[in-house]
């Protein structure tokens, strides 16, 4: 490996995919005591720091609150609401919201187990 070095100084070995790359790629180094600095090149490093994110897909689906065709990201929530109501849901059944819908249906949920509380004597 230093006959390399002296040959190609514009190259090094990314530790992580053990490829050759061109030091503009160089990402990181750290130095390790007594042996050869680890080096990432810039595709490992952003692999390992920035994993991509999970892309949220637009899908044409029928929205059980707002009761419209709608292209949206689907989300599936089970309802916990009292029978009837005004929605026509069932309680412990899972349906399909859109993303403006969503905050909605958890608020829905959760003031439906307010009015349940007896308020007292």
């Amino acid at each position: 490996m230093p006959n390399e070095k002296k040959n190609n100084p514009e190259l090094f070995i990314c530790s992580s995919c053990t490829e050759k790359k061109n030091v503009r790629e160089l990402a990181s180094t750290v130095p390790l005591y007594e042996s050869e600095p680890v080096k990432t090149c810039r595709e490992c490093y952003d692999r390992y720091h920035n994993p991509p994110k999970e892309k949220k897909e637009k899908k044409l689906f029928f929205c059980a609150f707002c009761q419209t065709e709608v292209i949206s990201v689907l989300y599936r929530m089970k309802v916990d609401v009292s029978e009837p109501n005004e929605l026509g849901l069932k309680k412990g059944k899972t349906y399909n919201f859109c993303s403006s819908c969503k905050n909605k249906v958890v608020e829905y949920n959760s003031g439906q187990d307010d009015d349940d509380e007896d308020l007292g004597p």
